[in-house]
C-alpha cells in the first residue's frame, strides 16, 4: 500500500544556531525531521541556519551534524541566508558544511528543480 503523502514539503527558516539557542535548535531540527518523514521526505531551509557569520562553534556544529545525520531518508535542500554568509558573493557561508551530505544539496548558487517548478536563490548582499 502506497504512503499517504502529507507534505509536498516541509519548509521552515531561521534556527540561528547558537549557543544560547542550541537546545531549541536541536528539537526544531527533530520536529522537522519527524514531519518530514511522515510526508513527502522533501525539506527545505530558507536561510540562516547560523547566528553568527564567520564562526562556529565545535559543540554546536558537532551537535547539529550527529542530529542531519539521521536525515538520510529524506531530501534535503539549504539555501543560505545572510547570517549564514561570510563574504558578500556568498561563495563562503556556513551551510557548506552540510555538502558532504549525499542526501543534501546546498543552493550556493541558484538551484532550479524543472520537474517541480521550483527555484532555489540564495541570499545575496550584491544586487547582482
Amino acid at each position: 500500500m502506497a504512503r499517504k503523502k502529507t507534505w509536498e514539503a516541509v519548509a521552515f527558516s531561521d534556527l540561528h544556531v547558537s549557543a544560547k539557542t542550541l537546545d531549541r535548535s536541536l528539537t526544531v531540527l527533530r520536529a522537522v525531521r519527524a514531519a518530514a518523514e511522515e510526508g513527502s521526505r522533501d525539506v527545505v531551509f530558507l536561510g540562516d541556519f547560523w547566528d553568527l557569520r564567520s564562526t562556529l562553534s565545535v559543540r554546536q556544529l558537532d551537535a547539529v551534524l550527529k542530529e542531519i545525520s539521521l536525515w538520510h531518508n529524506l531530501n534535503v535542500t539549504i539555501i543560505p541566508g545572510n547570517h549564514d554568509q561570510v563574504t558578500v558573493d556568498g561563495s563562503i557561508h556556513g551551510t557548506s558544511v552540510f555538502s558532504g551530505f549525499p542526501f543534501i544539496q546546498v543552493a550556493t548558487d541558484r538551484l532550479l528543480d524543472t520537474t517541480k517548478k521550483i527555484a532555489y536563490l540564495p541570499w545575496r548582499e550584491d544586487e547582482e
